[in-house]
């Protein structure tokens, strides 16, 4: 329980004010004029003798300014309080498949995943979200008997429990045994070349097919496209914003670039085309997939 005394600044839980006393809970904001703390339930790791006028602090490292939403984060898990968009991908002919993006439905959260993602990072918990996401999406997915292939993230920290991550995949293989299931790995995540040859030969087995994302985001993994090649390549949005109007040499490299994944026995897709101009320019390059504003907006499946 913090009581205030009646002092000038005044005391707010969760950024609401309150006189007298209240109650504080784990996952609670305490602001004390300017200095805020995070209430954190924990087990005592020795015997402590506290008497009632004393306070006992326990410090970390936290940042400069608190994240705020831990404790309704913690609700949003607890009621699996998670739902799933899905945004078109296309062929030069129609439809070719689905990428499943996690919506928040608590009423005091934003509903946007990066925000959450940054709440749960705070709090050690982005593995424990990444996995309710995936759950989530692919139950609404197997309700709509679409025999297309779904592309799903991980977070790269699951990379970090790496049997974990795996016994993931087999569970979700079990469970969605008809569903088409694409996994995507991030481009920067792609560092360990064994793990992941380990990784592409488990989900081959799983009969789940392998992604890299965001594709030129960072540094261009050219080598782990030869060592472990996948399904699919996704070219990241900054490669494929404004292509029509860029110069000569930037579309060229793409267009290597392009070549090089498709030799490598990956199909290849561009991400984030927005314009009609986009999309004949991409098509022009080679590209074998798209996904995009211009072809359609995430949305509910139904």
């Amino acid at each position: 329980m913090v009581r205030d005394l009646g002092s000038i600044n005044g005391t707010q839980v969760n950024d609401e004010p309150f006189a007298g006393s209240r109650m504080v809970s784990d996952g609670d904001i305490l602001t004390i004029a300017q200095q805020e703390f995070r209430i954190v339930c924990t087990a005592m790791t020795e015997q402590k003798t506290i008497s009632n006028d004393v306070t006992s602090m326990i410090t970390g490292d936290v940042s400069a300014k608190l994240v705020r939403g831990t404790k309704q984060f913690r609700e949003l898990m607890a009621q699996r309080q998670l739902t799933s968009f899905f945004q078109p991908i296309v062929t030069n002919s129609g439809l070719f498949g689905y990428e499943a993006l996690a919506r928040g439905s608590h009423k005091k959260l934003s509903s946007s995943p990066a925000t959450l993602f940054a709440i749960a990072e705070s709090i050690g918990q982005e593995v424990e979200l990444s996995e309710l996401c995936r759950e989530r999406a692919l139950a609404i997915a197997d309700n709509t008997n679409r025999k297309l292939p779904y592309f799903f993230n991980i977070h790269p920290a699951e990379f970090d429990n790496f049997n974990r991550l795996l016994d993931s995949m087999a569970k979700l293989r079990e469970q969605y045994s008809e569903l088409e299931l694409v996994f995507e790995v991030h481009e920067e995540a792609v560092t360990d070349i064994d793990q992941m040859w380990t990784l592409s030969e488990r989900l081959q087995k799983m009969g789940i097919k392998l992604a890299y994302d965001d594709f030129g985001a960072g540094q261009t993994r050219l080598m782990e496209l030869i060592e472990v090649p996948a399904h699919y390549v996704k070219f990241d949005i900054s490669l494929i914003r404004d292509i029509d109007r860029a110069p000569a040499s930037r579309q060229e490299m793409v267009a290597v670039l392009v070549k090089f994944a498709q030799q490598a026995g990956s199909q290849v897709l561009a991400e984030g085309v927005e314009t009609r101009e986009e999309a004949d320019k991409c098509r022009a390059l080679g590209f074998d997939l798209y996904q995009g504003y211009f072809f359609g907006k995430p949305e509910p499946h139904d």
